[in-house]
């Protein structure tokens, strides 16, 4: 295995936002109060976090019961909005106790720019058949959806590796990617994964122009061989990367099982930022809520 050569990063200055319209699912889960944490780290100076707690109800012998309690959800709903306001975000308070929790957050997320959540725990095969709000998010939603794990320093992003196929769908999230580390002064590598046979010098180095030409002066390269998200989650692991921008095409079904971010999401140690190739629609005046 062969790098392209490295370049060291420099700060690219002066944070600007990424996210304008960021909506947080919590669950009173710490990958959940880890999500918040980040996605005010990304919200807009002005921006409101929509932070969302479905409590639905569940079946019980002669009656219905929230799955969450109130005065659980209580608590949860208060210690994520102190989280918020501790980040420099006002957070707007919705508890929706429909059913399921899956649909519930993805109707939620309509209008949005940025979906965040905890990431899953299951293991990824699992996610194949155990339907989770992640997993539906990552497969239905036209939004970045954020990923995260807990880390020592939530939303301080010191390196984002961006992962990139070098084609043409993959803009949008090097885009992403170029203003999530604009706004943190990160670090960026841009990394490729290829097969034995395959040669993408040439992609990535376009690649690289364009994240110069987005605001990150000096991108750190590297070509990797190997199977992509093989190659994803070790190279940040190897290098203690503190999130991972990577492309999402939304399959589902028997297509879901060569899912590249799907994989990284499961096996990641580190938040993941799943892009899909096109943008978020502009959201319409809001009715009802």
């Amino acid at each position: 295995m062969q790098d392209l050569p490295t370049q060291t990063a420099a700060s690219t200055g002066e944070r600007t936002p990424v996210f304008e319209r960021p909506l947080c699912a919590i669950d009173g889960k710490e990958g959940g109060y880890a999500a918040v944490r980040q996605a005010a780290s990304l919200a807009a100076p002005g921006a409101e976090l929509t932070l969302l707690l479905v409590t639905s109800f569940r079946d019980q012998p002669g009656r219905q019961a929230p799955a969450i309690g109130a005065p659980e959800a209580h608590e949860i709903v208060k210690r994520a909005e102190a989280i918020a306001l501790e980040g420099g975000v006002s957070a707007r308070i919705e508890v929706d106790p429909a059913f399921p929790p899956a649909d519930v957050v993805l109707d939620w997320a309509e209008g949005h720019d940025l979906l965040a959540i905890g990431a899953p725990s299951s293991s990824w095969l699992g996610g194949m058949f155990v339907t989770g709000v992640a997993d539906s998010a990552h497969r239905a939603l036209p939004l970045p959806v954020l990923s995260a794990r807990p880390a020592l320093q939530d939303g301080n992003w010191e390196h984002a590796l961006i992962a990139s196929d070098g084609l043409e769908d993959s803009a949008m999230p090097l885009a992403v990617g170029a203003r999530l580390a604009a706004a943190r002064s990160a670090r960026v590598t841009l990394l490729h994964a290829v097969g034995l046979r395959d040669s993408a010098e040439g992609p990535v180095l376009a690649q690289a122009r364009q994240l110069r030409e987005l605001g990150v002066p000096e991108p750190d390269l590297m070509l990797r061989h190997g199977r992509a998200h093989e190659v994803i989650v070790d190279v940040a692991e190897r290098m203690a990367a503190s999130l991972v921008v990577v492309g999402s095409r939304r399959r589902s079904g028997p297509r879901a099982i060569g899912s590249v971010s799907r994989h990284v999401i499961h096996a990641a140690g580190c938040s993941v930022l799943a892009v899909p190739p096109e943008a978020p629609e502009a959201p319409a005046a809001e009715e009802g809520r």
